[in-house]
């Protein structure tokens, strides 16, 4: 916001630029977990106010949320140093892993919430972090797309989408659960949640962040950048999405690109102000 007004900002008089630096490096060296997560929990052990009583303990879950923040910021291109690259792939890498729920007796794939190290089923830290959320799981396929890696994005959300069997439609919050055989399970908690009580809950709009994934879409003030998924065709006619309406087909294995008719080269961008757009993206 601060370079968007091209104005110095501070925050109880620290430069945001400085701010920023100190935070990124705090949050690396408190909640880094060399095994490929940032899940390390602080624990009050006197009063929660005082942070020299909290105490460090390290490797317990790896939660599928920890980077929500993360996928917050998917849409804005300058926004990739808020984390190291290369520890949010690895913290993917944990999570898509060790986070499986593969059931095909029962028919079902999807990621628990949270899962202790070594594919551990979760068991008493509550019902929550042992269940398949529909948000999380859909941010983890916009995270795996962002970091370039189709095939594990795709598996996620076709994963998703086949073991709802045609029940739902994306308004629930939950699918299964895992048991401490790791296998899948109905969640007896909360056997009836699954309907839309939270219009504004990120995990329903997680849904239709997807879309933008595929699309590899972005933006900033002044213009849309855009790299669509090259493993698979679809195609959008007429959508509407910031503004500007969208009709878009995609080719796999493109590798050119016309817009509204002209050959375009280099990276595929063109301003916000800009009502409609016509893409085609082909071999």
């Amino acid at each position: 916001m601060s370079q968007t007004i091209s104005q110095a900002s501070a925050v109880e008089g620290l430069p945001v630029k400085e701010m920023f630096s100190k935070a990124r490096q705090s949050l690396n060296d408190l909640l880094w977990n060399p095994d490929g997560y940032w899940n390390t929990f602080f624990v009050p052990t006197n009063r929660p106010e005082d942070a020299s009583a909290l105490k460090r303990r390290d490797g317990q879950d790896t939660f599928s949320d920890q980077l929500f923040g993360k996928w917050l910021s998917l849409i804005d291109p300058q926004a990739e140093s808020v984390l190291p690259a290369e520890k949010v792939n690895a913290a993917l890498m944990t999570i898509y892993t060790n986070n499986l729920v593969d059931d095909p007796a029962k028919g079902f794939r999807g990621w628990a919430n949270g899962m202790r190290p070594g594919h551990q089923p979760e068991m008493k830290a509550g019902y929550h972090s042992r269940t398949c959320w529909f948000g999380p799981q859909e941010e983890l396929a916009s995270l795996l797309a962002d970091a370039g890696d189709e095939a594990k994005s795709l598996d996620v959300f076709n994963s998703l989408e086949s073991s709802l069997h045609n029940n739902h439609l994306f308004v629930g919050e939950w699918n299964k659960s895992v048991g401490p055989d790791g296998l899948s399970r109905t969640l007896p908690e909360e056997p009836n949640k699954d309907t839309p009580r939270f219009p504004p809950y990120p995990r329903y709009k997680s849904g239709w962040e997807y879309l933008r994934a595929i699309l590899g879409l972005k933006m900033d003030e002044q213009n849309f950048y855009l790299n669509p998924f090259k493993t698979i065709s679809f195609s959008l006619h007429d959508i509407e999405l910031a503004g500007t309406s969208f009709t878009i087909t995609v080719e796999p294995g493109w590798t050119k690109v016309l817009m509204d008719g002209q050959p375009q080269t280099g990276l595929v961008q063109f301003p916000r102000s800009q009502r409609a757009v016509k893409l085609e993206f082909i071999k």
